[in-house]
């Protein structure tokens, strides 16, 4: 079992959820629920249950972990949080064994679940027939006849008049 990328895994899940699963009973929750389905909801709480109660015993992981509920796009306080789940699963395999199944779990019982983070000019389509376009770029869905496709900025248009050959 790769410990590293279990480790990560288990991070990509939990980051966007964990001020919801450090609130938990609040409104906000709900959503979170119905976004994800209750199973779903259900497992995540549960594999948040198994790491937090290992993370509670390490100083730096609960620091961890509350650096991320205060900033969770901060890559270092991800990546700091990562590290102790990292640690935790290293020194229990029996904990590991059971993450990994709860991750498996998840997977089923939630519908796909997609996160993308987008710096400067692009574009990221994600899911079943995303189509996306980046900066300048042109999306086509089917055919494209008898037109013009100009993209880019500054540029200039003239009509040329009847007999014009320039």
């Amino acid at each position: 079992m790769d410990i590293g990328a279990l480790a990560k895994e288990v991070t990509t899940l939990l980051v966007p959820l964990m001020p919801y699963l450090a609130k938990a009973g609040e409104k906000a929750v709900e959503t979170v629920a119905q976004e994800i389905g209750k199973e779903g909801w259900g497992k995540a709480k549960t594999l948040w249950r198994k790491i937090s109660q290992q993370t509670q015993a390490r100083e730096a992981a609960r620091e961890a972990v509350q650096e991320v509920i205060d900033h969770p796009t901060d890559e270092d306080a991800v990546a700091a949080l990562r590290l102790q789940i990292k640690k935790v699963l290293a020194e229990d395999n029996s904990l590991a064994g059971e993450i990994k199944k709860l991750l498996e779990e998840f997977r089923r019982a939630s519908p796909q679940h997609f996160q993308a983070r987008l710096e400067g000019s692009g574009a990221i389509a994600q899911g079943e027939r995303s189509v996306a376009a980046g900066a300048g770029g042109v999306a086509i869905g089917g055919n494209v006849q008898g037109g013009n496709i100009i993209t880019g900025s500054g540029n200039t248009f003239a009509r040329k008049k009847e007999g014009d050959d320039r």
